[in-house]
């Protein structure tokens, strides 16, 4: 299974349920994660789709873009991989909290 095939496979999680509530938590985590960082690293992310235009509705789905910089290969890589983590675990707290 890909990088990619398994981030896909986490999100599904969350399908049907506030997914923007799953993005709002892993950008928790990722601005956690910046302080213990070294200073030649940096995160980007942009709303790519929030869901939809509506106000004061649950949107079923969001997409957000996650950037990693830094100055090397093995860094990128273990930063990739704690940011996978944390969209894991993002996926599963917001499937945990949403059953009824």
């Amino acid at each position: 299974m890909t990088r990619d095939e398994r981030l896909e496979h986490i999100w599904s999680i969350i399908s049907g349920r506030p997914a923007l509530d799953a993005v709002e938590l892993m950008n928790v985590g990722i601005n956690l994660l910046r302080v213990d960082m070294t200073r030649d690293c940096r995160f980007h992310y942009a709303t790519t789709d929030a869901g939809g235009r509506a106000a004061n509705v649950v949107q079923a789905k969001a997409e957000w873009l996650y950037l990693i910089r830094v100055p090397g290969m093995l860094k990128a890589l273990a930063l990739t991989e704690r940011v996978d983590q944390l969209a894991r675990g993002a996926a599963i707290a917001r499937a945990i909290y949403s059953r009824p």
